[in-house]
């Protein structure tokens, strides 16, 4: 039968560089211990203190990939490693056939033993594997100190029969530190190294450690253990001579009358709520008689206080046992509360607000887990709320309960219901609006205000006072502005000469901005103006000044050019007469004509001799020749070109 596991200090059986964390305190033996290394975080199971069947210990039981349940590894040794108490582990990984066709299949074995699989060290998988020499593989058992009422630290009074394959040899197998001498096996089928071992063992935690050496190889170097209950021995042996074999019984070292080889125990829920059924078990293939006077392995009982059930079984054999359960029923509760509570408020039970009306039924736990039933009535009574707003002129007071009331603001007056909730009176007083409003004006000269029925001549603000519909003040204010209209500009032109040339036009200064207007759409915003003139500019231009929209009166002024003619418009002069008296001693044909047209001019003697010839920009002819020569008075012969024209006569020369 499975022991009771004692509350044990596991740091007491510790190794060196391992690290263990307990979970919980443990109470069966069939909970598992839970290991922490330090280094990897990782878990590993260690059996709760029993015998327990070879078969559980196989390697390998989990998936490939993941960590060993059971088995743990050493670091590599190059050369024989010291013993195996005291060295740092960590969980081995499960391999299985790292050599396909050369290992044995774990799954080829014959059942049960086929429940294990190849297990190698975490740190590379086999296949990758380089490194060569001893690493320990660690069993770990929790037995207690007598196998069948016999002291586990004699020799052969507790036997453990395993079979074990390896890559490449078992070097030696170790129990507690002491080394058995089991030495040999291969990986093959048939090449397994059958194991013996008998001690020495002591209650509590115990090591199996198997060495196994990997021959040095070049480049990958697979290596692994797998690890089984050696069938045939453990079929052969009974521990404790209850008819059962080792290899099939559950309860190794304690007889037992059940077909696993352990006593017959009652198992059900022995702690109930008051009203709940429980079922409770025997397992057991012979029949049984319970204190109730019911047969069969099961009685489901829905005692009502707390009560112990007892079965008596008899074994096929003929043995008889007896079993009992205590069946404690724990109380359940129920009560009722009646609330009132005012609308917005809430009532807090048990961690939980209600704030509506209503009956609600709450469950609660009792200190065992039974429910405890609480109805809570909850009437929320209604708060009575009234809001009005009222509006009074500044300076204007109101009189409510009492209370004189000449401000802006909200006024809150309780009163309590018969349930002594509040009833609330609101008054929310305001002003009614007295605005004050601002016009601007603009105006030239003289504004005409036709609300206040005058007329401002000058820039100012002229409040005056109204009624509002409701019977307040209200203010408008004119915000008035008056600018002066400016005087009509004065302005001046030059004259110039020829089209083409640069005229100016001109207005005296002034602080206020100018506009310009004139032929040709001529406008601008300057006092002095500069252009070169052409006939499509002359004429009149004009000029007002702007004081904030006030405008001037036109200033105008004409623009000409002086040399305006052709010489289609004058006769060709038929005297010249240079005598030094300043009165037409030169030809100064462009003065004459008043016209700045190109011109080319030519003077022949009566012998049709070319004696002058000039343009516009020559040295006008003064009665001398191209030499500078005088020529003699008399009649000389012209031709003169303008405007593509020839035009021909004669000219006295009469000093």
């Amino acid at each position: 039968m499975i022991r009771e596991c004692e509350f044990l200090n596991f740091n007491n059986y510790l190794q060196p560089n391992i690290d263990l964390k307990i979970s919980t305190e443990m109470n069966f033996c069939s909970q598992i211990i839970f290991f922490l290394f330090s280094f990897l975080s990782l878990t590993q199971n260690i059996l709760c203190q029993q015998f327990p069947n070879p078969v559980t210990l196989s390697t390998g039981q989990g998936a490939v990939g993941s960590l060993d349940p059971l088995w743990v590894v050493s670091p590599w040794y190059t050369n024989n490693p010291p013993n195996p108490i005291g060295l740092t582990y960590t969980p081995a990984l499960i391999n299985n056939n790292c050599a396909p066709g050369s290992w044995v299949d774990p799954a080829s074995l014959t059942p049960p033993l086929n429940n294990g699989k190849w297990i190698t060290g975490n740190d590379a998988s086999c296949a990758d594997n380089t490194s060569s020499g001893y690493r320990y593989f660690r069993l770990t058992l929790d037995l207690p100190a007598d196998c069948n009422g016999q002291s586990i630290a004699g020799m052969n009074n507790y036997t453990l029969f395993l079979t074990g394959y390896v890559d490449n040899q078992i070097s030696n197998v170790f129990v507690n530190g002491t080394a058995t001498g089991i030495s040999g096996g291969n990986f093959a089928a048939g090449g397994q190294l059958n194991m013996t071992l008998n001690g020495p063992w002591v209650g509590g935690l115990n090591y199996v450690d198997v060495m196994v050496y990997n021959i040095p190889s070049n480049g990958a170097n697979p290596y692994g253990l797998l690890l089984v209950a050696d069938g045939s021995a453990t079929n052969a042996i009974d521990s404790d001579n209850d008819g059962i074999s080792d290899l099939n019984d559950q309860c190794v070292c304690e007889p037992g009358d059940l077909p696993n080889g352990c006593n017959a125990a009652l198992t059900g829920d022995t702690d109930i709520c008051l009203g709940q059924s429980t079922t409770l078990n025997v397992a057991t293939s012979g029949s049984v008689i319970w204190s109730n006077g019911t047969n069969g392995n099961s009685i489901t009982v829905s005692p009502t206080q707390t009560t112990t059930y007892s079965a008596t079984i008899t074994q096929i054999s003929g043995a008889i046992d007896n079993v009992s359960a205590t069946v404690t029923v724990r109380p359940v509760f129920a009560s009722t509360i009646n609330e009132m509570i005012c609308e917005g408020e809430s009532f807090l039970y048990q961690g939980n607000s209600y704030s509506s009306s209503g009956i609600y039924t709450i469950p609660l736990l009792s200190q065992f887990g039974c429910d405890s039933i609480i109805t809570l009535n909850l009437q929320a009574n209604p708060n009575f709320s009234f809001n009005q707003s009222l509006s009074i002129c500044p300076g204007e007071s109101i009189t409510y309960q009492g209370t004189t009331l000449n401000n802006p603001g909200s006024y809150s007056f309780e009163y309590q219901s018969q349930f002594g909730c509040d009833s609330t009176y609101e008054l929310t007083l305001s002003y009614f609006p007295t605005p004050t409003t601002t016009i601007p004006q603009i105006s030239c000269d003289t504004y005409f205000w036709i609300t206040s029925n005058q007329t401002y001549n000058s820039s100012g603000t002229y409040p005056i006072l109204l009624n509002t519909v409701n019977g307040c003040d209200s203010t408008v204010i004119l915000s008035l502005t008056i600018n002066e209209t400016p005087a009509p500009p004065v302005l001046s032109a030059t004259l110039p000469r020829c089209p083409g040339d640069l005229i100016s036009l001109t207005a005296e200064p002034s602080p206020f901005p100018i506009l310009w207007n004139g032929p040709n759409n001529f406008t601008s915003t300057t006092f002095e103006n500069s252009f070169n003139i052409d006939f499509p500019q002359t004429g009149t231009y004009s000029a007002t000044l702007n004081n904030n929209g006030c405008i001037s009166l036109e200033g105008t002024i004409i623009a000409a050019i002086e040399y305006d003619k052709t010489f289609d418009d004058v006769p060709f002069p038929n005297t010249i007469t240079p005598n030094g008296d300043n009165i037409n001693d030169e030809l100064r044909l462009a003065e004459y004509a008043m016209t700045c047209l190109p011109f080319e001019l030519q003077l022949f003697n009566r012998w049709g001799n070319l004696v002058y010839q000039g343009t516009e920009n020559s040295t006008p002819f003064d009665g001398k020749d191209q030499a500078g020569s005088l020529l003699t008075d008399g009649v000389y012969f012209y031709q003169f070109k303008v405007e593509g024209k020839t035009k021909s006569g004669f000219i006295h020369l009469q000093r």
